[in-house]
């Protein structure tokens, strides 16, 4: 049988065409992850969408709304140059597009304008009433000192205290108050987890 004969015959034009159908399905593979993944990279600009996967606040779909932060609303804020630096250098947040690279953060607002607030040891107070699980910890999960806030005043316009339902949350308790220019937006839950 000569070189040519072998080349065409039925069993290697099966082989080849097996292999360009796999290298076909691979690039089709290939080509939906990436078009997945540019849509889902449009989402926060375009669609004004976030997708949420950290336990701060409920998993799910949000869609910025136009509104001014109350009392129970979730928030997407950036922290501010210095606890940034120390929040994306210890890997507490994901990289993103605030001060130092960080992403920004979400949370439920639970203090504004004219509540009294205590940030001490004990955990965050408001109005009198000290949150569940809001005590913060002195040493985080790979044994460094966490930043310390206290304080013991009335919220001004413009002020905001956030916190998360769970005893290691990042929160107003480490940072302290989110300032309006701080805030990116105001977040509902579109699709729940």
């Amino acid at each position: 049988m000569s070189l040519k004969d072998r080349e065409n015959s039925p069993i290697l034009r099966k082989v080849r065409t097996k292999t360009k159908s796999k290298k076909a399905t691979v690039c089709k593979c290939l080509c939906s992850v990436l078009c997945c993944a540019y849509f889902i990279s449009l989402m926060p600009n375009v669609f004004n969408l976030w997708i949420n996967v950290s336990p701060s606040i409920p998993y799910g779909i949000y869609k910025k709304v136009t509104k001014y932060p109350q009392k129970e609303d979730y928030i997407l804020f950036c922290l501010e140059n210095e606890i940034a630096k120390i929040t994306v250098d210890r890997h507490y947040i994901t990289r993103g597009n605030c001060a130092f690279q960080s992403a920004p953060i979400g949370k439920k607002v639970v203090a504004t304008q004219g509540d009294l607030v205590k940030i001490s040891d004990n955990g965050i107070e408001v109005n009198g009433r000290l949150l569940t699980d809001s005590k913060p910890s002195k040493y985080d999960n790979l044994k460094r000192k966490m930043p310390i806030f206290s304080m013991d005043r009335y919220l001004d316009n413009g002020e905001f205290i956030v916190a998360s339902a769970k005893e290691n949350s990042y929160d107003s308790r480490y940072f302290g108050i989110v300032k309006r220019e701080q805030i990116k937006g105001v977040i509902e839950t579109i699709i729940p987890s």
